[in-house]
């Protein structure tokens, strides 16, 4: 989530903007789920990098469904 994400901010890492978002979430099933508003208003985190975590998202699952109908 932290590649993700990219830079943290003005005196936190990317790592722990990532770390303090999932634990304000619970699980990453619950944080990818939140709308981006919700998202985007956790500290560090803003539309960019909320449509960056949406993306990254996307991408996993299409290579997801991809797998699967290969049947790998």
């Amino acid at each position: 989530m932290a590649l993700l994400i990219g830079a943290g901010c003005r005196g936190r890492p990317a790592v722990d903007v990532a770390r303090d978002t999932l634990a304000q979430y619970g699980s990453v099933s619950a944080l990818l789920a939140a709308p981006q508003s919700a998202l985007a208003a956790c500290r560090g985190l803003g539309p960019a990098r909320v449509a960056r975590l949406k993306a990254g998202v996307a991408l996993a699952r299409r290579a997801l469904v991809e797998d699967l109908r290969k049947g790998v």
